[in-house]
């Protein structure tokens, strides 16, 4: 439910300019794979984040949860059972540990879960696994009844590292979490936590823990400035690790979807950015988002219900703060209940500091019904033209829908009123001109967002997606794992089927990104599907190609028909593009004479292209999968 922290990183002085021109380029979803939980395993996929690569096969591994939760409308619901966790390999999707599953069937096991980093000095990544309604024995940590407990666990053997238990009942400690910075600078991964209160009607806070070798744990406990007057805050609901202030060291921010403020006498919700500070105690609040500045608001909103920090937009050295309203819509003159928004907050391009960031988007969902807003991940920066740009990703559970969202396109532009996510415009800008959603017939899809880890190799982060199962009529949950950068390979004439009796050509377009210029490409092909794939050699991914005699014939027999220039080297972009000039086919592409290949009538046909580095020889990258029809 979190992205796990990366360093600011600024925004190149090029694309300081035309913003609303620059948002181009072909971004895609390209599905990596899905896990599909037990069956009557209710909210399979609750707790989901990306851990790195603990096996060291060089693709990062994740960690899925599964409370089994009865279905329910408030909070805590009715466990079914204790719960449990797994981590998976992200190269194989085998279980690298036996699951870690609860004591009592009141615990929640695995309702959240993080990636840390290194936390113990043996330079394997480690990961937490929260309980939020666990009753510890007196032995070790004495905790009151359903205090909420977060456990971390070494990434290398599955031991035990530490555990750190709420203060009260009713606490949820561990409702939410966010991992992977190293706060103090001491070489260790720490861990935020939330702690809403939501059981036990308490004021909710949240704590940074300082984690080290031997299983040391030091605490640091904040509020936000609201909640001395406000039992019900939820502050905690959501928690983010990015970087604010640009300063190296990183910021978080906290959701307090419950919080009453300005005198109104309806929760509206908040939202809070803190600066870590080393030398004090408590981290220093920097900005304070109230969901009362949004026109139409209404107790209803859950402003705050979700929080992440993203790249720079503006060039300004600051990064971005989002805040998701899953509720939002009831309001006078509004669209409809749980519409949903997101919100953006911005620095005011260098003219200000943090404390005084600008609203610079709000965002509606939608339809109504949709949550949008429920989940925010950071995606990091994706390759786009020219240059990379920040991104993020947004759900809409009750749509069961996420959009992966360039952050980019807003800059610069007036906040005039709301945006809806239908506009023209948002598709046209903010979206590069493709379809930026990633739809599923699963109820709740999108419940729970993460990100952080590399699956398939590409440099960039991709996205974890589940739909847990907790939706009316669907009892089995389900996670699937995307990559969300520029797709690899696609069709440069968008053609996706042709015909053998009149002939037709597929041409590609290779995009193995910059860091690939004037490599070799080899296209290949199979017919008997892409799952599971070859791994051509590879340290790290797969080709999604299944070896076969058409795999065989594209790999000995290169640019033989019906392939056309599938050996060639890749520009200073590193790209290559199938053209055809004059009449004739140059490739890379896939061209099929007419009445030649009759026999392959209603054949699907996929083909990828694999990377060989130079000088060394060595397949160094595999592209997704781009398949073709042979139709009559």
């Amino acid at each position: 439910m979190q992205s796990r922290y990366s360093p600011l990183r600024p925004l190149p002085g090029a694309l300081i300019v035309s913003s609303l021109l620059l948002a181009s380029g072909a971004q895609g979803q390209t599905l990596l794979g899905q896990r599909t939980g037990p069956s009557l395993d209710l909210a399979y996929g609750q707790g989901i984040d990306y851990i790195g690569d603990i096996d060291g096969d060089g693709v990062d591994d994740y960690l899925i949860g599964s409370p089994q939760i009865k279905r329910s409308l408030t909070f805590p619901p009715s466990p079914a059972a204790p719960g449990y966790a797994t981590v998976y390999s992200g190269a194989t999707g085998t279980a690298l540990f036996p699951a870690y599953v609860g004591a009592l069937a009141t615990d929640m096991a695995g309702y959240e879960v993080a990636g840390l980093g290194d936390t113990d000095g043996d330079l394997v990544p480690d990961f937490a696994i929260a309980s939020p309604q666990l009753t510890l024995p007196p032995a070790p940590v004495p905790a009151p009844v359903g205090t909420g407990v977060v456990r971390v666990y070494s990434g290398a053997t599955g031991a035990l590292l530490s555990t750190t238990s709420g203060y009260f009942a009713g606490d949820d400690y561990g409702f939410a979490m966010a991992g992977g910075a190293d706060f103090n600078n001491d070489g260790y991964g720490d861990l935020l936590v939330g702690a809403p209160g939501l059981s036990g009607q308490n004021y909710g806070y949240a704590e940074i823990l300082l984690l080290g070798p031997g299983g040391t744990v030091q605490r640091q406990t904040f509020r936000g400035a609201g909640t001395g007057a406000n039992q019900d805050s939820q502050f905690g609901f959501s928690v983010a690790i990015g970087e604010l202030t640009g300063d190296g060291v990183p910021d978080v921010a906290v959701g307090a979807p419950g919080e009453w403020l300005q005198g109104i006498s309806v929760s509206t919700g908040s939202a809070y950015a803190f600066q870590y500070n080393s030398s004090a105690s408590l981290p220093s609040s920097i900005y304070h988002a109230l969901g009362t500045d949004v026109p139409g608001f209404s107790q209803f909103d859950q402003f705050g219900a979700a929080v992440a920090i993203i790249g720079d937009t503006t060039g300004d050295g600051y990064g971005e703060l989002l805040v998701g309203a899953p509720g939002f819509g009831s309001g006078f003159n509004m669209p409809a209940p749980d519409t949903g928004l997101v919100c953006m907050f911005s620095d005011c391009a260098g003219s200000c500091a943090p404390s005084t960031m600008q609203t610079r988007l709000q965002l509606l969902g939608p339809s109504a019904g949709s949550k949008f807003g429920a989940q925010l991940v950071d995606l990091g920066f994706l390759e786009t033209d020219p240059l990379p740009q920040p991104h993020f990703a947004v759900s809409a559970p009750g749509a069961s829908t996420v959009w992966c969202m360039n952050g980019f396109a807003y800059t610069g532009w007036p906040l005039v009123g709301f945006l809806s996510v239908n506009s023209p415009y948002a598709l046209k800008v903010l979206f590069s001109g493709v379809d930026p959603s990633i739809t599923s017939t699963l109820p709740g899809f999108g419940t729970s967002l993460a990100s952080g880890g590399d699956q398939n190799c590409d440099g960039y982060l991709d996205l974890l997606v589940s739909g847990p199962g907790t939706a009316p009529l669907t009892p089995v949950g389900r996670v699937d794992m995307y990559s969300v950068s520029q797709a690899p390979l696609g069709s440069a004439n968008d053609v996706h089927s042709v015909s053998v009796s009149s002939g037709g050509t597929q041409l590609f377009e290779l995009n193995a990104g910059s860091g690939h210029a004037g490599d070799t490409y080899l296209m290949l092909g199979s017919i008997s599907g892409i799952n599971p794939g070859t791994t051509m050699g590879m340290s790290c991914g797969v080709l999604p190609l299944n070896p076969d005699v058409y795999f065989n014939l594209s790999l000995y027999s290169p640019a033989a028909t019906p392939l056309v220039g599938s050996v060639g080297q890749l520009d200073g972009s590193g790209q290559a593009e199938g053209q055809v000039v004059a009449g004739s086919v140059i490739g890379p592409a896939f061209d099929i004479p007419a009445g030649v290949w009759s026999a392959w009538a209603g054949t699907q046909v996929h083909h990828a292209y694999v990377v060989i580095s130079s000088p060394s020889g060595a397949v160094n990258f595999a592209s997704n999968a781009l398949s073709v029809t042979l139709v009559p």
